[in-house]
């Protein structure tokens, strides 16, 4: 994936609010509405969000079964902590200024 690059002022001003907003998503938007950086990071936040959801959606349908439900969810639970750690990633690299789209689910853009 490609390195996406903003302008210098609008990185400088709102990495922190940028990096935030791979965790809440509204942060950037609220505080820095103008910032294009503040608003690709936000749009990120909110495709992990989803995607963190309709994992934890998931893990609930499997809970039922009774064999399957224990495997699964113990397989959920290390994919949960996967996202945490990319999420964290994700944050230091915003806040280095190697600013990337999430693997698989990047390119779609809600915020615009």
């Amino acid at each position: 994936m490609a390195k996406i690059v903003f302008h210098e002022d609008d990185y400088h001003t709102n990495k922190t609010l940028g990096a935030l907003g791979y965790v809440l998503f509204f942060i950037p938007l609220v505080a820095a509405p103008k910032s294009a950086f503040g608003r690709f990071c936000a749009n990120q936040g909110l495709l992990f969000l989803i995607a963190q959801i309709a994992l934890s959606i998931l893990a609930q349908l499997f809970w039922f079964i009774p064999f399957l439900g224990g495997i699964m969810n113990a397989l959920f639970w290390v994919a949960r902590c996967l996202l945490l750690f990319i999420a964290l990633y994700y944050m230091y690299r915003a806040m280095n200024n190697d600013v990337r789209e999430l693997p698989y689910i990047g390119q779609y853009q809600l915020i615009k």
